[in-house]
């Protein structure tokens, strides 16, 4: 519900809503955004797409919504005449405007009083991207041009790891401004590629791989494989790969014998799998495996170092379940939790060395799992001994 005796955005008669999460222009139904923490349209961000970017929204519209919603993008294409085709009358206004300040000054010399024009005070904005550029280029980028530029642009924002904010750096403007000053002009600006265009982003990289996921699950069922190292019952250490996609399939057993298990053994079993794996696919590693699954250790992640300049289009995944495990035995390092679960742990471990007092807890707790304790490697399982 908004404000009270604050009217709703003009904008947001031009905005539909796909989704109860989502809302989108009503003239171009590509721009799609998510809404606000309350579940409405955000009118700053659609006001500055209809009027700035939107190519099919008619001028009127357009000209209604700029004198409406004073946003900061929007005063600065006042600012820079970007916005001066969508009116019309304003040099006639003008030349009314000076008209009457002459008249106006020519009787005060036969009159007491004075009537001075004022113009309205102009607004002061916060100095954006376009400061930095000349407005005297009148070149114009189609929107589906900019949407193609704006998605390179976050792309290699976030392929490389850069900041946002190198967008608002004057020595990235000038690079950008030489190589086409007309998208200078339109360049996404540091708030905006988070809010936009990292969504839009996660979009298409989610679409393209559930389209290779769809198209390719009967022929390529696999797209990542993992590595684990377990031991056998009389002590012997192995490795055990499986294949992950639609479902998890046991791969093979490797024997290490008596090879050093270091990061260069792993990485030379993680590529051999890969490739081998490929052939009976009969296709490339590239169309088949996406990724890596190794558990949270500096050893394997300098395998995957090793992995990934053979194969640099890989990710590495960590294992989430023992990520957790790491979360919860952090917190039970704090003081107050670490006292409470030492002083179960000893009540359990005298229960359970002592026969007769274990019979007797079981008569009087009945039917159930009894007492447990947890294993070092599996620090989880702690919250059951805190249950039991």
């Amino acid at each position: 519900m908004s404000k009270a005796g604050r009217k709703p955005g003009l904008v947001l008669e031009h905005v539909i809503k796909p989704d109860p999460h989502l809302s989108s222009c009503m003239y171009c139904p590509d721009f799609t955004i998510s809404c606000n923490s309350t579940g409405n349209p955000q009118s700053a961000r659609h006001a500055d797409h209809a009027v700035l970017s939107c190519a099919n929204c008619p001028d009127d519209v357009r000209r209604r919504i700029a004198d409406a919603h004073n946003t900061k993008a929007i005063n600065t294409a006042k600012e820079l005449g970007k916005l001066d085709h969508l009116y019309p009358d304003k040099d006639q206004s003008e030349s009314t405007f000076a008209s009457t300040a002459a008249a106006s000054s020519s009787a005060s010399t036969t009159t007491a009083t004075t009537t001075v024009a004022h113009r309205p005070k102009k607004q002061k904005t916060q100095a954006s991207i376009t400061n930095h550029v000349s407005a005297s280029s009148t070149s114009k980028i189609g929107p589906a041009l900019l949407k193609e530029l704006n998605m390179l642009l976050i792309t290699l924002i976030v392929g490389c790891g850069l900041s946002f904010n190198v967008v608002a750096s004057v020595f990235f403007v000038n690079f950008i401004k030489m190589l086409n000053p007309a998208y200078a002009k339109v360049m996404p600006t540091r708030t905006c590629l988070p809010r936009t265009w990292l969504p839009n982003l996660y979009l298409e990289v989610k679409k393209k791989v559930y389209s290779f996921r769809r198209n390719n699950s009967a022929a390529f069922p696999y797209l990542t494989v993992g590595l684990d190292a377990v031991k056998t019952q009389s002590g012997d250490k192995i490795n055990v790969t499986e294949s992950c996609g639609p479902f998890v399939q046991f791969n093979r057993c490797i024997d290490p014998g008596t090879n050093s298990q270091n990061h260069h053994y792993y990485a030379e079993k993680i590529v051999t799998v890969i490739n081998e794996g490929a052939a009976d696919a009969g296709s490339t590693p590239f169309d088949v495996y996406a990724a890596v699954v190794m558990d949270n250790t500096s050893t394997n992640y300098a395998a995957f170092k090793l992995v990934e300049q053979v194969f640099p289009w890989l990710i590495c995944l960590g294992c989430r379940t023992h990520f957790f495990d790491l979360v919860c035995e952090d917190v039970f390092n704090i003081d107050e939790f670490k006292a409470i679960l030492k002083a179960v742990l000893a009540a359990t471990k005298f229960i359970k060395g002592h026969k007769r007092v274990l019979k007797l807890f079981e008569q009087i707790k009945g039917k159930g799992p009894g007492v447990v304790t947890y294993p070092d490697t599996r620090f989880a399982y702690a919250a059951l001994t805190l249950y039991r």
